[in-house]
């Protein structure tokens, strides 16, 4: 019986061990190492501008491109358990919002390609951080939180801003793209579908009645505008 006892006492040590053991969570050195090393094959160094922990085996970090200090992007890292709920912990790093600039940073059809050509099963309006232009380079968009709304602020060649509006508050707001063809901008809101609004002389106006044109595809149930 004890012997038995024994056996059981060992194997329960053993498995707690597989499952507390493994890497520790990133320091910031090893996680900007990890993050870099990720991303390496588009040229990408990042700096942090912040961070927040969230519990105890995560950390939120806010990071943005050595080369263009302005272009930030939200990056989980956490522990995760490698091959089954027993194994050893291992780090995780996660951010969609860096997929999205690096994939497809034009969206102008919203879809996703896989770097070997083939579309990706995700679509999407791929939300825009930084500057998104027209089909011809004569406007730029850019979108940006003020208070609890967002705000979508266009503007010429000269960098001159023409027009800006909201089109909702920023817990709704899940992304927008220009329209490949005109200067219709369309908007996606968290359960709400699609909106358009079009341009004329140079103000953009809610136009209920515009049909969704069949280039621009979009997730019916997007996540997160912000998701790990």
């Amino acid at each position: 019986m004890k012997r038995f006892l024994a056996i059981v006492l060992a194997v329960t040590m053993l498995l707690t061990l597989c499952a507390c053991g493994g890497e520790k969570l990133y320091s910031e050195e090893e996680f900007l190492k990890a993050l870099n090393d990720e991303y390496k094959e588009y040229n990408a160094e990042f700096v942090i501008v912040d961070k927040e922990k969230t519990k105890g085996d995560s950390i939120t970090y806010k990071v943005a491109l050595k080369d263009n200090p302005d272009q930030t992007f939200e990056v989980t890292n956490s522990l995760r358990t490698s091959g089954s709920d027993i194994g050893p912990n291992v780090n995780s790093i996660k951010s969609t919002e860096i997929r999205y600039y690096f994939e497809n940073p034009l969206a102008y059809e919203a879809y996703m390609l896989k770097k070997e050509g083939r579309i990706n099963s995700e679509y999407h309006i791929t939300p825009k951080f930084g500057r998104s232009k027209t089909y011809d380079g004569n406007y730029y968009a850019e979108d940006a939180e003020e208070g609890e709304d967002t705000v979508i602020r266009i503007y010429n060649r000269k960098d001159e801003e023409v027009f800006s509006f909201k089109p909702g508050s920023k817990s709704e707001y899940r992304g927008y793209c220009w329209d490949k063809l005109n200067y219709n901008i369309w908007i996606q809101k968290q359960g709400e579908g699609l909106f358009c609004y079009k341009m004329t002389d140079e103000v953009w106006e809610l136009s209920p009645n515009e049909e969704k044109p069949d280039h621009l595809i979009y997730n019916l149930n997007p996540g997160s505008r912000h998701t790990g």
